[in-house]
């Protein structure tokens, strides 16, 4: 069915099969005059656009294709455009403002410590299954659910394969650190029982906490590296909890329970183990390509 065009109307020249007219360029946008046939039944639209010199022309669809566009289409390629020129700016400004330890700072170390707190998260929802504690059950089909989001989320950015190596290299800190991990657990238990005494289901509640406190730590984290963009940037657009992070943490509230009072994150010795966590993530090398093998 052949395409009606009205006085007025917008196309863009999307192709050519001819050496004549060179002056019509691909992507050129021109205002439609009037249609037209050849013998041969070809469609021919009588255009003009602001660059021509002269009149008006004559195109016709065995020389050249184009499509229909709208003003308004037409704004909002060049809105995108503007949007996607000044992302490579401000990438490139990024590129030369920072090193590359400070790059993993910003960008990875971030996705790294989600990673983390999804892992303490796992095993608090695998207690809550092994304990059979019935109040969670919906609650953790649902974090199930929120897990493939917060992936499908980050594989936006990231291809699949460099997201299955994000999630491998974390997996391979917390192990190669696990007496670090296994000191920070005891002491967020230890805060847990000199807070609680003796509660129900301890285990579960101290992991779902732990997850807590690694987002938290993960904000205060995203602070620090907004004030070093800005002091090398200027203003910047200040860094937010991803939406899934934000429903894994209040997941997480669930799993640790209604408490008679607030768990105290800010007790020294686990401050003491954050700051362990900080300068083992700072001396970390992370692989962020892909490996010759892969």
């Amino acid at each position: 069915m052949k395409q009606e065009y009205k006085a007025g109307e917008l196309i863009r020249i999307t192709s050519r099969n001819t050496k004549l007219q060179p002056h019509v360029k691909l992507g050129d946008i021109y205002a439609v005059e009037s249609t037209d046939t050849t013998g041969k039944g070809a469609t021919v639209l009588v255009v003009h656009n602001a660059k021509m010199k002269y009149g008006t022309m004559r195109i016709n669809s065995q020389r050249f294709g184009w499509e229909h566009v709208t003003m308004q289409q037409l704004k909002a390629e060049k809105k995108e455009a503007q949007f996607k020129q000044a992302v490579k700016t401000d990438v490139q400004r990024i590129l030369e403002a920072f090193t590359v330890q400070e790059h993993m700072e910003i960008t990875f170390v971030p996705l790294v410590l989600n990673e983390i707190a999804w892992e303490l998260a796992r095993k608090a929802m695998e207690l809550a299954a092994r304990d059979r504690v019935s109040d969670l059950r919906k609650l953790n089909r649902v974090l199930k659910e929120l897990r493939q989001y917060y992936e499908r989320t980050v594989c936006k950015d990231l291809l699949p394969s460099d997201f299955d190596r994000l999630h491998r290299q974390s997996m391979q800190f917390m192990q190669e650190h696990a007496y670090n991990f296994q000191i920070l657990y005891y002491t967020a238990s230890n805060v847990f029982s000199k807070q609680y005494h003796s509660q129900p289901f301890e285990e579960m509640r101290v992991n779902a906490l732990l997850a807590m406190l690694i987002i938290r730590y993960t904000d205060e984290h995203n602070k620090r590296c907004d004030k070093m963009l800005e002091q090398r940037l200027g203003k910047i657009t200040a860094a937010k909890r991803m939406p899934a992070m934000d429903s894994l943490y209040t997941g997480m509230e669930a799993f640790a329970g209604e408490l008679p009072e607030p768990f105290n994150f800010a007790d020294n010795n686990l401050q003491m183990c954050m700051g362990i966590l900080r300068n083992t993530l700072k001396q970390s090398e992370w692989i962020i390509t892909r490996e010759p093998n892969e």
